[in-house]
């Protein structure tokens, strides 16, 4: 295939052609552009001239050139050029130079075309669009005419072999359109179709060679891939799909047969409950009941990740999807197939290096295969196709890693006790940057160790990277670490156990288990409480008033929602001097009850000693917090009645903050619509800079939009650092 010299191509891009000025062409606006065509033999090879001038800028430069010939009296309409006087030439020459220049010009092959254009400054550049695609403007074809027949008999005899247009001289018919379709002057007005379709073949021509090599490349790269496991379908069957245990009802709850998927044993069981969970007799698998007669098709799609070696220090992640699908039968139809390869490796400075496929069901013409990662709709949304979290197949994994950089990551052990999907190359990445992870994995926090790969960019508020011990790396005392890996704490909760540990001197371990039993992590509030009350009986007390708490609210409520409204009852019996000493008052016999008596006995006690602070807080206030999104408003208040007035209509406690809020301790923000600033809606508590709660009517937490907002307005607003506001 020869290409088009570029270089002697260029003196051809401006023939300087002449055009009639008396051509109704150049005075219609039903065209913007006006095509010429010319057949040249350049370096060798046949090309396609196409010169696409601008109509307007056409017709005014005929009509300045016939201007001045006629004023000047230079030249005879009728004097031909081999009459013309030296001095006649020359004026010739330089208006021939007046001429407009095309502004595109393409140059077309038969494998192959390119186009230059103008700017407006007067230089050109070279680029490859298509004839269609030229500009901006849409239908670029039906914006465009031929000059004459010959231009466009010119484009058809040479574009067209299997689509040729012939034209015919014929007359015009009576609906002004001759037999051959042309119009009255002579020109198709779909001449330019040839054009399009050569060049349409070309594209296609070229996409698919680009592809053939992309797919070489992708094959070649393949070749040293190993195959599958033996028993990998075996091991996702019993390991990782979800097993159920199936059954048929019956009125009497006696002994009955039933069939486990995961061991594909039918075992004796007892007690059988609809979605209830139990242990497989036969494989000690937890397994699900499942009725016959009431479970429906059913759907199980797990993710599984397979690392193989191929190469000196390369690994090849596997991306295997495991789809079960159970009708009517108990045994389920099977469709496992892998959609998706990672061939990590490191590089200078131990860099992770890492090259995804994945497999389309689209593209490709040697191999599906394709380079990069599979397209998704939403890359925050998770898919089941383009997601690549899931369980580690643990068989053979030392084999593979041994002799890479990934030797002693400790990886089978992680994926063994953590039991759950996790990224693969994620961890490994880790182990690069942070050796520190083996370190996590042999003290079996595994939580701790997944923390630290998943965020990578706050684990430094948690652990200490160049700490030599335990107390230095975790903050912990050696002597508690049995403790706190029975816990295996996350991030939030090593940082909950030491707040909570430093406040009371050692960690009680009763308070703490309780607490991670309840996933609550506020080490804020339980030391706020531990001045007041000892923690046994803050566990005693907080169990008995849940029970009573939880039958009263239709949404699932949390030990969370409880210990905030214990708290707050709490501080509002402080600022109203009562005895805490007395048990009668620190534990009230219905907690919400006297709670929301406060509340109302400090929204009548008066506001005024607060608002002159309030006031002066607002504007500093307003400038670092005020922000509106999709509707919603979040706003600072203005004076100490509006607090209040908050807390009113909302039926919330926020009007006991009026002192922590006049101290400055905490922060108060009201959540508007933004149609209707005026009404309360939410309330949000911000200390040190970060939200603490946020509760809307009857303190029950925000919707799912403003959880959103809420979300947004952190990132947008709180991730800024802390203004010092508080010396105003």
């Amino acid at each position: 295939m020869k290409k088009i010299n570029k270089r002697t191509c260029r003196p051809f891009a401006d023939p300087h052609l002449k055009m009639d000025p008396n051509n109704g062409l150049l005075i219609s606006d039903k065209y913007s552009y006006i095509v010429r065509t010319a057949v040249k033999i350049i370096a060798g090879q046949k090309l396609l001239l196409i010169y696409i001038y601008s109509r307007e800028q056409a017709a005014s430069g005929q009509q300045a050139s016939n201007r001045q010939q006629a004023s000047r009296g230079l030249v005879e309409p009728s004097q031909s050029t081999q009459g013309q006087s030296t001095l006649g030439r020359s004026v010739q020459s330089q208006l021939d130079r007046r001429q407009p220049a095309p502004l595109f010009t393409i140059f077309q092959s038969k494998t192959e075309h390119c186009t230059l254009a103008r700017k407006a400054d007067g230089s050109s550049v070279w680029f490859s669009s298509r004839f269609k695609n030229l500009n901006s403007d849409y239908f670029f074809e039906d914006k465009c005419t031929f000059y004459t027949v010959k231009d466009q008999e010119r484009m058809e005899a040479y574009c067209s072999r299997l689509n040729s247009y012939k034209l015919a001289a014929s007359g015009l018919s009576s609906n002004g359109l001759s037999s051959n379709g042309l119009s009255s002057n002579g020109l198709s007005p779909n001449g330019f179709r040839s054009l399009i379709r050569l060049q349409d073949r070309i594209g296609e021509r070229r996409r698919e060679e680009n592809q053939k090599a992309k797919d070489r490349n992708t094959i070649q790269r393949m070749s040293t891939l190993p195959s599958l496991p033996r028993g990998l379908n075996n091991w996702i069957r019993r390991n990782i799909m979800t097993a159920f245990l199936f059954y048929d009802y019956q009125k009497k709850k006696g002994a009955q047969k039933a069939y486990c998927t995961s061991c594909q044993k039918e075992v004796e069981i007892t007690g059988a409950k609809y979605k209830a969970e139990t242990v497989c007799p036969n494989c000690k698998r937890k397994v699900i009941f499942k009725s016959r007669g009431k479970r429906g098709p059913t759907w199980d799609c797990k993710t599984c990740q397979v690392i193989q070696k191929t190469g000196p220090n390369e690994l090849v992640i596997r991306i295997i999807k495991a789809i079960y699908f159970y009708s009517d039968k108990d045994e389920p139809k099977i469709n496992i197939y892998e959609n998706a390869r990672f061939f990590v490796s490191t590089g200078e400075n131990d860099k992770y290096l890492s090259k995804p496929y994945y497999y389309s069901y689209t593209k490709g013409i040697l191999t599906k295969w394709q380079s990069g990662y599979r397209p998704s709709i939403n890359a925050w949304q998770r898919f089941y196709e383009p997601d690549i979290c899931g369980y580690l197949y643990p068989e053979k994994l030392n084999e593979a890693l041994h002799d890479t950089k990934w030797q002693y990551c400790q990886l089978r052990e992680f994926a063994l006790n953590l039991s759950e999907p996790f990224t693969v190359a994620d961890y490994l990445e880790t182990y690069l940057h942070h050796p520190l992870l083996e370190y996590l994995v042999k003290l079996r926090l595994y939580r701790l160790a997944t923390y630290l790969i998943f965020h990578y960019y706050s684990f430094d508020r948690v652990l200490n990277l160049e700490g030599r011990n335990i107390r230095e790396v975790l903050g912990i005392e050696k002597k508690d670490l049995p403790y706190i890996q029975s816990l295996d704490p996350d991030g939030a909760g090593l940082i909950f156990i030491k707040a909570v540990t430093n406040s009371i001197g050692t960690p009680n371990k009763e308070l703490i288990a309780w607490c991670f039993s309840h996933n609550f992590h506020d080490a804020d509030i339980i030391k706020y409480l531990l001045a007041f009350v000892t923690p046994h009986k803050l566990i005693h007390y907080a169990d008995i008033q849940f029970s009573a708490y939880a039958a009263k609210k239709a949404w699932t409520p949390r030990m969370e929602n409880l210990l905030l409204l214990y708290r707050d009852y709490v501080r509002m019996c402080n600022q109203l001097d009562y005895d805490l000493n007395n048990d009668f008052v620190l534990f009230p016999r219905y907690l919400e009850k006297s709670h929301d008596q406060l509340s109302t006995r400090i929204r009548k006690g008066g506001t005024e000693i607060y608002d002159q602070r309030i006031k002066s807080l607002y504007p500093i206030l307003k400038k670092q917090y005020q922000f509106e999104h999709k509707g919603f408003l979040i706003i600072p208040p203005q004076t100490a009645q509006e607090i209040t007035h908050e807390g009113h209509t909302l039926r919330h406690c926020v009007g006991s903050y009026l002192d922590s809020v006049a101290a400055s301790d905490c922060v108060i923000l009201f959540i508007r619509n933004v149609k209707r600033p005026r009404k309360p809606l939410c309330t949000v508590e911000i200390r040190n800079n970060k939200v603490k709660q946020a509760r809307c009517r009857n303190n029950q937490e925000p919707s799912a939009e403003i959880k959103d907002f809420i979300s947004h307005w952190e990132k947008k607003v709180l991730s800024i650092p802390e203004k010092k506001w508080n010396a105003a």
